[in-house]
């Protein structure tokens, strides 16, 4: 893969116009998700229950927030979602030790993290 390559590559959602800068950035085959197959479980309990079965105690749900967004824009609710929840829990973005940001497209992934100002070794470490 080459940027020359990268480049030439035609854009996904052509009706939503060419991307100038990281801001507006094309979504194509060279910079969004493929295929792929995966699995996760994610226990969500009390701290008692946790220490009752003898789990280590790995992260603590504060609050959550869920905003809608235009379709055009699918993606990028973070940039909306975020700043809402840390208003409402009155916490900073520095009070944050991980953050998790859908990376299914690159553009999206790109755009939420220049918008946030999140630290980019705070996001999707793993």
């Amino acid at each position: 893969m080459t940027a020359s390559s990268l480049s030439a590559l035609k854009p996904v959602f052509p009706q939503w116009g060419p991307g100038e800068n990281l801001s507006e950035a094309t979504t194509t085959a060279g910079n969004a998700s493929g295929v792929g197959d995966g699995a996760a479980l994610c226990i969500l309990t009390t701290r008692s229950r946790a220490q009752k079965e003898g789990w280590e105690v790995l992260g603590k749900w504060v609050w959550s927030s869920v905003v809608g967004v235009e379709p055009r824009v699918m993606g990028i609710a973070p940039v909306v979602a975020i700043p809402e929840l840390l208003e409402r829990t009155e916490l900073k973005k520095e009070d944050v030790d991980l953050w998790e940001i859908n990376e299914a497209f690159a553009s999206q992934f790109a755009y939420c993290v220049e918008q946030l100002g999140v630290p980019i070794e705070k996001i999707n470490p793993k």
